[in-house]
This record gives C-alpha cells, sequence and structure tokens, in this order.
C-alpha cells in the first residue's frame, strides 16, 4: 500500500508567490482544474477559487435561482377559409418527377394565402419564405388554425 502527500499549504504558498511576483492582487481561478489544483478535492462546478496575493484563499460557490413572471403567450390564430377555396393562392404548376420516377403536373400554392380549414391535395407544393413542403401524391396537407400543416394518407 502506498501512501501519497501533497503538501497543500505549500501549494496555495507557490500560487500566491506567484500571483505577487505578476504584479497582481488575487487569482480568480473558475475553471474546475484549477479550483480543484487550488484545494484538493473537487467542487462543485459553478466554484470558484480566490487567491490573493496575501491572506487566505477562499472557494466561493453560487447559486442563483432567477423567476420572472411573464405574461402567457398567445398563439394569433389564422383567419378561417369559410368556405373559400385555395385557388387564390394558388401560383403556378410545373412537371415534377417524383421518386417513384412519375412524372406529373404538380401546382404551387403561396403557403401565406392559405387559411385555417383549407385543404391541399397532392401532388402540390406550399411554397412560403423560409421553407417549402411537398405534399406527396395520394396525400393531403390540412391547414390547422394556428397555421401548421398536418399531412396525412387521403
Amino acid at each position: 500500500m502506498y501512501t501519497v502527500h501533497i503538501d497543500y499549504q505549500s501549494r496555495l504558498a507557490a500560487m500566491q508567490s506567484a500571483v505577487r511576483e505578476a504584479g497582481l492582487a488575487a487569482l480568480v481561478g473558475t475553471r474546475l482544474k484549477t479550483v480543484t489544483h487550488a484545494l484538493g478535492a473537487f467542487c462543485p462546478w459553478r466554484s470558484t477559487v480566490l487567491v490573493p496575493a496575501e491572506g487566505e484563499v477562499e472557494l466561493i460557490t453560487a447559486r442563483v435561482i432567477g423567476m420572472e413572471h411573464v405574461t402567457p403567450l398567445e398563439v394569433a390564430r389564422l383567419a378561417q377559409a369559410n368556405g373559400v377555396g385555395i385557388e387564390g393562392a394558388l401560383l403556378y404548376s410545373r412537371e415534377t418527377t417524383f421518386d417513384d420516377g412519375q412524372t406529373i403536373v404538380t401546382p404551387r400554392y403561396d403557403r401565406g394565402q392559405l387559411r385555417a380549414g383549407h385543404s391541399v391535395p397532392g401532388p402540390a407544393i406550399l411554397i412560403q419564405h423560409n421553407s417549402t413542403t411537398l405534399v406527396p401524391p395520394g396525400h393531403a396537407a390540412q391547414v390547422t388554425e394556428h397555421g401548421n400543416l398536418r399531412i396525412s394518407g387521403s
């Protein structure tokens, strides 16, 4: 059996000497390795060791809990389709080749013009400024009240 002795008092004295030689008032060690090296023990990751040029070495561990009362987020609802068809959202149609090799004339719709309750039969492509959604043949996209799309086999 081996016994290992680490002289932490000497280690801290050497660290304080290095702080003085660098002309600093103190070393603030925030890395876990630095904290562990200085104190010889594992410390919580939020810990900091303060090694002044003179005086006591300090371990500082902070736990902060922040709370704020906020107004709940209200997600806007789309206007209802109310019997208005999807024709007003049609941009153009083009031939489109699908994974199975079929080439089908496929309409492109402006997603921003679709309303809650609209159903877009596939094949179709829904275009918006930050996304393009493919509705495959044999599927349909239902527009929800919040503007999400539910695509399912028809």
